[in-house]
């Protein structure tokens, strides 16, 4: 009786992994850069930045698609984020200049009425800048309305809102009078050679 001898068949080298991009320090954080989440190591085009009332500042990440589908982009804590490259920084229009609007004032939609308090500023790749503005309670049956997304070139200031207005410099103080000189002297100077 013979036995069959098989050969072993050749193990594949493991795939090497490809190089993790290394963080740049020398570009600054910004629509349109290649970032990281420090924490799962998401990376793609930050797509916009939203700034909130409360102080926080989240940029949406979107990573990239495989050509069928895109995948939704994801918001992320700007101090959670490390800058990988330029992405498609330079190719983007500037940020709109105009904006007036302040976070936290008394706003109204000039074109649908729309009063309310903008609570956060969406500021997009292609340049737009919107607002979510949020309605007073409606004091009639409690309901909180939605907020609503708004350009702000049609939101005019009516009012200060929950922001603070600006303080006033104080009123400049009256020059003290002028005495004339003299009067009583606790010491008398002295006179040395």
């Amino acid at each position: 009786m013979t036995t069959a001898t098989t050969t072993p068949k050749p193990k594949k080298p493991p795939a090497k992994k490809p190089a993790e991009p290394k963080v740049r320090t020398d570009i600054p954080m910004g629509l349109g850069v290649m970032v990281r989440d420090k924490v799962t190591g998401l990376t793609g085009i930050v797509a916009h930045k939203a700034e909130m009332l409360t102080g926080n500042i989240q940029w949406a990440i979107q990573p990239r698609g495989n050509g069928e589908s895109v995948p939704d982009a994801m918001m992320i804590d700007y101090h959670l984020l490390e800058v990988l490259g330029e992405g498609v920084s330079k190719l983007l229009p500037p940020i709109d200049d105009t904006v007036t609007v302040r976070l936290g004032e008394e706003v109204e939609d000039i074109l649908t009425g729309l009063k309310g308090v903008p609570i956060d500023k969406i500021t997009f790749q292609n340049g737009c800048v919107y607002f979510w503005v949020q309605p007073k309670m409606d004091k009639k049956t409690g309901k909180i309305p939605e907020s609503k997304l708004v350009p702000h070139g049609r939101l005019k200031t009516v009012g200060a809102g929950l922001s603070k207005p600006e303080p006033k410099p104080p009123a400049a103080a009256a020059p003290p009078a002028k005495r004339p000189p003299g009067g009583p002297m606790r010491r008398a100077p002295t006179m040395r050679d």
